[in-house]
């Protein structure tokens, strides 16, 4: 953990994992049944997320998007508050819906009752020939016709 001070606080940096050159293999070949049948590694996982609870203000994950067993570890496990990142195009905007549709389906099915799981979809980039028109503008179509992203499930608006 490297931790940055600044005057009135600090934020506390914990990396993803060790960097070496079969990091990435290593982590691809993670034998995911594995750690949580025999090892617990659920268990594990909530015991560190009620630890930073605790410790923490607020606790920002920065996790890749795909379906992987990683990122559902990111996007089921530990959030409170998913912020889903996009680009200002139909892709990305389904994209952030089906993440959140799978986020909260996965979390259903687990036999620990967390809170209520919220999705605030945030607009990384704007892209200028976005299907959506007026992001240049600051202005978009795009509330208008959104999704409304809760446990309840998506719906457009």
């Amino acid at each position: 953990m490297n931790t940055v001070t600044f005057q009135g606080g600090k934020i506390d940096l914990i990396s993803a994992g060790k960097r070496s050159e079969d990091y990435r293999n290593r982590v691809q070949n993670l034998n995911w049944t594995s750690l949580y049948s025999e090892h617990k590694i659920g268990n594990y996982v909530n015991y560190l997320r009620d630890e930073w609870r605790r410790e923490y203000d607020f606790i920002l994950i920065d996790s890749r998007t795909g379906v992987t067993d990683i990122g559902d570890v990111c996007t089921v496990l530990l959030p409170d508050v998913l912020v889903l990142m996009f680009v200002t195009n139909f892709q990305n905007i389904e994209g952030i819906r089906n993440i959140m549709k799978r986020a909260i389906a996965a979390r259903k099915d687990l036999p620990i009752d967390f809170s209520k799981l919220l999705g605030l979809p945030l607009p990384a980039r704007i892209e200028p020939s976005s299907e959506y028109k007026g992001w240049g503008n600051g202005v978009s179509d795009l509330p208008r016709n959104s999704t409304t992203i809760t446990e309840s499930g998506c719906q457009r608006n």
